[in-house]
This record gives C-alpha cells, sequence and structure tokens, in this order.
C-alpha cells in the first residue's frame, strides 16, 4: 500500500532531537483534513512510496506518548488536539498508529529556523502553504468559528423555549465539536442515547453530593433525541444529543414563585456545569472521541435583573449585584483528558458564571477540589 494525502509511513518513532519533523507531520494531517501517521513501516527503496516491511517500533510507553502530544501542543501554533494512538501488534512487532483529526483551527504553523511555516499534504508529499493558501486557510478558519457559534446558538435556544412554560430562569450549556461527527453514520439510537445520559447524570464525580437517579424518557427530534424531567407538570431539566454529536444540558434556576425577584440558587449554578461536562464526556466517547468541543453557557430569562444567592455564615444570603445582562461563556475543551483537569475546568466555568453575580470563588460545598483519575 503506497502513502496518500491522509496516510504516512515512519520507520522508527520520532527521536528528542528531531520534534520539529514530528511537529511538522502532524500540521501537515491537520491542514489537510486529517490523516494517520504510522510508526513501525518501512517504505520500499523503488521510490514509489510503498509500505515494504513491518519492522516494529520500541520504547512505545505512557511517557513516549505524552511527550509526542506535547511536542503537537507546544510546537504548533495553534495547538493541534484530539491525536489518538493505537498500538498495534504482530506477534513480537509493534506498530504505533497515530491518527490527526480534521483541524478547524487551521492553518497550523510550525515553529523553525527562526520562523513559521504552514505544512500541508500533497500525495505522499509534505509541502508548504502560500500567500493564497493561507489566505484561504485563515478564512475558513473565521467561517468555521461563525458557522459553530450560530450552531450552538440554535441548540440551546431551541432546546429552552418550548420547556419555558412560566417565569422563570433557565441555565444552558450547549456543547458542540470542532469536526461534526460526519452525517454518513449511523444515526443515533434510543438506546444509545439513554445509555449515556442514564450514566452521566446517575453518579458524577465532581459533585459532593451526586444524584440519587433519573428518569429518561427519550423523545425523537429532528436528527437527535432529547429527554425532559419535569416537577409538578413543569419542564425542570432538559436533555439533548444530536446526531452530529452536538449536545444540550439545560435546567430550570428559578426559586419559588413567591420570590418577589428572580432569585437564582447557588447549588444550581454548581453542579449544572459538573453535569454537562460529565455528560459531554460520555457522549463524546460514543460519538465523536478525537473532537474537541467548544462549550458555550448562557443565561435565560423571561425578566431582568436576575440575582444569584449563595451561602454566607452557613445561611442562605442574596448577593447585591444583579446580573442585568449575561456575558455567555465559551471554552474549548477536550472531553477525554483526566477527570482532575475536567474538574478544573468545571470550577473555572462555575467561577465565570458566578462572578457575574457578585460571587468569588466556586464552594467546596457543592464542588470537590480534587478527585482522583
Amino acid at each position: 500500500m503506497r502513502e496518500l494525502d491522509d496516510l504516512d509511513w515512519k520507520k522508527a518513532l520520532p527521536v528528542k532531537e528531531r520534534h520539529e519533523e514530528f511537529a511538522k507531520d502532524v500540521a501537515a494531517m491537520a491542514n489537510s483534513g486529517g490523516g494517520m501517521l504510522v510508526f513501525g513501516v518501512q517504505e520500499r527503496d523503488d521510490r514509489t512510496s510503498a509500505a515494504g516491511a513491518l519492522v516494529g517500533v520500541d520504547a512505545w510507553n505512557d511517557n513516549e506518548e505524552r511527550r509526542l502530544r506535547q511536542v503537537a501542543y507546544s510546537v504548533l501554533q495553534p495547538p493541534v488536539h484530539g491525536l489518538s494512538f493505537r498500538e498495534l501488534t504482530d506477534g513480537d512487532v509493534r506498530a504505533v498508529a497515530l491518527t490527526v483529526p480534521a483541524s478547524s483551527d487551521a492553518p497550523h504553523l510550525v515553529w523553525s529556523r527562526d520562523k513559521f511555516t504552514a505544512p500541508i499534504r500533497y500525495g505522499a508529499q509534505t509541502e508548504y502553504m502560500n500567500e493564497r493558501q493561507l489566505e484561504d486557510a485563515y478564512a475558513a478558519r473565521r467561517q468555521a468559528r461563525t458557522d459553530l457559534a450560530t450552531r450552538l446558538q440554535d441548540a440551546a435556544t431551541n432546546a429552552v423555549l418550548p420547556l419555558a412554560t412560566r417565569p422563570q430562569v433557565w441555565l444552558s450549556l450547549t456543547a458542540a465539536p470542532t469536526t461534526p461527527r460526519p452525517s454518513y453514520l449511523p444515526r443515533l439510537t434510543e438506546r444509545e442515547f439513554s445509555t449515556m445520559v442514564s450514566k452521566a447524570l446517575v453518579w458524577n464525580p465532581f459533585v459532593v453530593v451526586s444524584p440519587t437517579g433519573v428518569g429518561i424518557e427519550p423523545r425523537p427530534r429532528y436528527r437527535r433525541w432529547t429527554t425532559t424531567d419535569s416537577f409538578q407538570g413543569v419542564s425542570e431539566r432538559a436533555v439533548e444529543v444530536h446526531d452530529d454529536g452536538t449536545m444540550v444540558y439545560a435546567v430550570a434556576l428559578h426559586q419559588p414563585p413567591d420570590a418577589q425577584e428572580l432569585d437564582v440558587h447557588p447549588k444550581a449554578l454548581h453542579e449544572a456545569p459538573a453535569a454537562a461536562v460529565w455528560l459531554l464526556r460520555h457522549v463524546s466517547a460514543a460519538l465523536n472521541p478525537s473532537s474537541n468541543y467548544v462549550l458555550r453557557v448562557n443565561l435565560h430569562s423571561d425578566a431582568w435583573p436576575v440575582y444569584f444567592r449563595t451561602y454566607e455564615r452557613s445561611r442562605l444570603a442574596r448577593r447585591h449585584s444583579p446580573v442585568v445582562r449575561f456575558e455567555p461563556v465559551e471554552l474549548t475543551i477536550d472531553p477525554q483528558i483526566t477527570k482532575q483537569r475536567l474538574l478544573d475546568l468545571v470550577r473555572t466555568l462555575v467561577a465565570d458564571i458566578i462572578n457575574q453575580g457578585g460571587s468569588e470563588q466556586p464552594s467546596n460545598i457543592y464542588l470537590h477540589r480534587t478527585i482522583s483519575d
């Protein structure tokens, strides 16, 4: 089998002294729509780039994988995320296949010898982008970000609006993959949806008090599945998972109807982001494990201002900083990173949310500070 624009044979693993060469190969694949590097395959001597022998690699372990990921993160600008390594064996011979996903952050630049270059694949060769190609790549990146922002906004609005049956405050956490799951793959089934949602919502490692249970009642919608929890006939929470890997977690935050203002309890402001991020980990693993996600948090209210409340000296007190306009919170996340790093991101999300209502740090009453991976 010959090399292609999305397939590159490598005889050996990259050596530490030549990390720029590895970064160039990764960038070229990411800039060309994704592909695979296979280490441990020697090419034939006839200049056809065809595979000649399976020679295998030595010293493949977790430390080596971390080293290569660090190169892709630190040498490339912007970094390439979502690398997937797979060890393949044939008897005593080992090869390593590295899958580089297509990237909406292209062009990825390599810093080498006091200059930036933008590698790209042409068949079996690696070349460099010219000025016109760079211009087109940056224009495509801007358009991809605009399209992604629209997808996030539309998904949140479509999930929340049909459920708001009385004046209340809703928090929506919407996540969309930077590389959507291809439409030619099988549609998400009811069983797959129910399994991932029930696993994610019945136990959560980030919160101090885990949920005691959740009722899943899947309903099909246009290219997605949805379920809602209700209390006394009023929708309190909605979960959606789309065929392309997009996820919506929306929860009602309102206080009892006799409250004079739209007060929001601190418990939900802490636990909703934790639930959404943990659900995203399950959705990503099932549908789109190699893609990063952009997570967007927004507050929906029929009236303003909204008041975030918090605990002070063991009692519930109101913060005197009204939220007259909520600034949506966004971050890019790899859902398959360690649980501790995900917890750190959850606490960052919570801080960005509650800071807008006058609170400073996430409360340890609701969220752990550290967890074991």
